[in-house]
């Protein structure tokens, strides 16, 4: 059995796909393709964004733990949960001892001050 129809790809100079119509084009169906355009890549996100603001997940977090002293890698786990990133504890801890919203007791022990507990913001 002879073939009847054969379709054939490839690459081509624009010269040389222009020399090659001026010997004949009468029985070719031609379809032109531009060059593929460029996608740029999507970021890599962690599993799930974050639902709340990283004060609000830290600070309610203490306020559960208020009565006693809660070292910073219970911290790290909460935060993992919520979709951040576990250093962004250390991150949290620092600016609520700047705000006076916890004081550090001792080596990664932290607890949350009456300051902390009353802020709403």
């Amino acid at each position: 059995m002879a073939i009847k129809k054969l379709t054939i790809s490839f690459d081509v100079d624009m010269e040389v796909f222009m020399k090659m119509l001026q010997h004949g084009n009468s029985s070719m169906n031609i379809q032109v393709l531009g060059d593929k355009p460029k996608v740029a890549k999507e970021p890599k996100l962690l599993a799930g964004p974050p639902t709340e603001p990283l004060r609000k997940v830290a600070l309610d977090f203490f306020r559960e733990h208020k009565e006693r002293q809660v070292p910073i890698r219970e911290l790290r786990h909460r935060c993992i949960e919520k979709g951040f990133r576990p250093n962004s504890a250390y991150q949290i801890v620092s600016l609520l001892i700047e705000n006076k919203h916890l004081k550090k007791l001792g080596d990664g022990m932290y607890q949350i001050t009456a300051a902390g507990v009353n802020y709403n913001g």
